[in-house]
């Protein structure tokens, strides 16, 4: 480990930019008669590493996997302290190369402030005030196991020597504000996902939602940069020195996380459970989207929203909806009419070709938002004949209805 950081360290690997997409993957093949060097073996070794780190990178992220904790670490007899303990722990950077933090390291905030006192921001620091830093940490390698290599004439010394193994290590290190540059990073961003899902609706609209922000281009290479862990206000004397740590965050901003996969399993089974016992992902018939024709007349119009029916068997058969359990009531369409919801009180109906319609005669009007939204009975909702009910039991879709270049109005979703 190394603590300081104006240098490169041990290894002396960083700064190197990484995510960027390589042409290709090239692996080393072998047969029978190869003479195998350094540079074959070399290639094989770093096949797979690159492989690894790719797919960390892009499929996993960056960010804590456990512990990395900050704490202050106070011997008996000494309330005060300035030594600063990280626990032990697991991250994954931009690079998506593992920092495995195998033991508790211990920094001492005083001996680094001694250090570093003639940096000109931290010589700003004035007497008898609270400063904050933040603990960081990004991956390095070390070379080691020096061997003797005779025929090598870069060797290290008259007999030729190489070191035969690389220790992959860290380094942990405390940056003053000025210095912070948190390595964050989500594909695609989460306030895009968030946007995707905000409209709700099927299956299929949300899964082309995402698609659309998948097909987004790749992320630009991310820096090899630090990993934020924690911020650490230091009190300083009038000296002024350090003599305490009285507040540490573990949860800056800028600290990013990655939950493992059995814990977002746990979670999704948690919300898959919770929406089955809501009604709301169920087996059965559900509303798979929505359509809009234009009447004969100008404030005329019909919404359509189709039903997939379930299906099941040998041969498959759909089971059609039981009519006697539809309710006009559970269909309603708003209108926002100066800064006010407006009933447009529509007619609606459920055809015989399992699609509930909403008929507007006359109520059409252009560019206002509308809401339309279903809520049925939780305990007698629309159901098909082996009384499974219509999912979702509750929906709402945003839209107006916008006139296109010929003046026909169109409906346009609003999320």
């Amino acid at each position: 480990m190394d603590t300081g950081h104006n240098g490169c360290g041990c290894g002396c690997n960083g700064g190197t930019a990484c995510l960027d997409l390589p042409p290709e993957f090239v692996k080393v093949r072998y047969y029978y008669g190869q003479r195998l060097g350094v540079m074959e073996l070399n290639d094989a070794s770093a096949y797979h590493a690159g492989k690894h780190a790719f797919h960390n990178a892009h499929l996993h992220g960056v960010g804590v996997v456990c512990g990395l904790r900050a704490e202050r670490y106070v011997t008996q007899g000494a309330p005060l302290t300035t030594v600063l303990r990280v626990r032990r722990g697991v991250a994954i950077d931009a690079c998506g190369r593992e920092i495995l933090v195998g033991v508790d390291q211990c920094i001492d905030v005083g001996a680094w402030f001694a250090r570093n006192r003639t940096r000109p921001e931290i010589a700003a620091w004035a007497a008898n005030s609270t400063q904050q830093l933040t603990v960081a940490l990004r991956y390095r390698e070390c070379p080691s196991d020096p061997a003797p290599a005779p025929r090598d004439p870069c060797g290290c010394d008259d007999s030729g020597c190489e070191y035969g193994r690389i220790r992959e290590g860290f380094e942990l290190a405390l940056l003053t504000a000025k210095e912070v540059q948190c390595v964050v990073g989500v594909f695609p961003a989460a306030n895009l996902l968030r946007g995707a899902l905000a409209g709700g609706g099927p299956v299929d609209r949300i899964s082309a939602a995402i698609a659309g922000l998948v097909a987004a281009d790749c992320p630009d290479p991310a820096k090899d940069g630090w990993l934020c862990l924690a911020t650490v206000d230091v009190l300083l004397d009038g000296t002024p020195a350090p003599v305490d740590l009285p507040a540490i965050n573990n949860t800056p901003p800028g600290r990013a996380t990655l939950l493992a996969t059995s814990a977002l399993q746990q979670i999704l089974i948690g919300v898959a459970a919770a929406a089955a016992d809501s009604g709301m992902a169920l087996s059965g018939p559900f509303i798979s989207g929505l359509q809009f024709a234009n009447g004969a007349n100008p404030g005329d119009g019909t919404i359509t929203l189709n039903i997939q029916l379930f299906a099941s068997g040998t041969p498959v058969v759909t089971t059609a909806l039981a009519p006697a359990t539809f309710q006009a009531g559970f269909v309603r369409l708003h209108r926002l009419t100066a800064g006010a919801w407006v009933d447009v009180a529509p007619t609606i109906a459920l055809t015989a070709a399992n699609t509930i319609t909403v008929d507007m005669v006359g109520s059409l009007t252009l560019n206002d938002p509308h809401r339309l939204t279903v809520d049925q009975s939780f305990i007698t909702p629309v159901s098909d004949v082996d009384g499974r009910p219509l999912s979702p039991l509750r929906m709402a879709r945003h839209f107006a209805f916008v006139p296109d270049a010929a003046g026909v109005p169109q409906l346009v979703p609003s999320s």
